[in-house]
């Protein structure tokens, strides 16, 4: 009997470890119609699938974008965790615009919590001239 409690305890230690490995992954896709920045490297328009390997803990590389068509992607460092008062919310990337510029800025996923990207150089020289627009684009 107690083998038996123990094998069951098991079981369901072992499908509760399986659930948090599997919610560290999530896979979204976004279709984004124009050129934008991430960091100081520049992406073309198209669909891209957001991979976050690590979604919202402390780690340095947390999403990486890989452009539909097999081409490379580009790995992103996040700056600070974001939380939502809402804790379910739709998936999206926040960009912030100057005239034909855009930034991706936010990243946030469907349990509320995000991350925030810091301003590369570029952007910040343009923010000294001119001040943003903020653009969302939900993901699926």
């Amino acid at each position: 009997m107690k083998r038996a409690f123990l094998v069951a305890i098991g079981g369901v230690l072992s499908l509760g470890v399986g659930v948090a490995a599997y919610a560290q992954n999530s896979l979204y896709v976004v279709k984004v119609p124009f050129t934008f920045f991430v960091g100081q490297r520049q992406l073309p328009a198209g669909t891209y699938y957001v991979d976050s390997k690590r979604p919202f803990d402390n780690s340095p590389l947390t999403m990486e974008f890989i452009r539909s068509g097999g081409q490379a992607g580009v790995a992103l460092p996040a700056a600070a965790t974001l939380e939502s008062k809402e804790k379910a919310t739709t998936p999206k990337l926040v960009f912030r615009q100057y005239g034909s510029f855009y930034f991706l800025s936010e990243f946030w996923g469907a349990d509320g919590r995000g991350k925030q990207l810091a301003p590369s150089g570029q952007e910040m020289e343009l923010a000294t001239k001119q001040s943003p627009k903020e653009l969302a684009i939900a993901a699926r």
